[in-house]
């Protein structure tokens, strides 16, 4: 597998989407859509993302870059981890 740093590097404040090779809506264009379709289908992606981020209580929710970098890193591991190989970046 690799490692994070070599998935993509990105600046704290760039917001990295992720969806499944499946999904047919882009969650940056479509938001409504491409969610319906990932819960209507299981993944409930966003969910996904939150656990494996795990953002402390006491961090300020207000500080984007911040929320951006534990967000990102979750959104590695999870690709790290993806042996079915169901989810891309956006």
């Amino acid at each position: 597998m690799m490692e994070a740093k070599e998935l993509i590097e990105v600046d704290s404040e760039e917001e990295l989407m992720l969806t499944t090779i499946d999904n047919p809506f882009n969650p940056k264009k479509d938001y409504e859509k491409w969610k319906q379709f990932d819960m209507e289908n299981g993944y409930y992606t966003e969910d996904y993302i939150a656990r494996i981020a795990n953002i402390p209580v006491d961090v300020d929710l207000n500080n984007e870059p911040i929320i951006n970098d534990l967000t990102n890193k979750a959104i590695h591991e999870i690709l790290e981890n993806d042996v079915l190989e169901i989810y891309k970046l956006i």
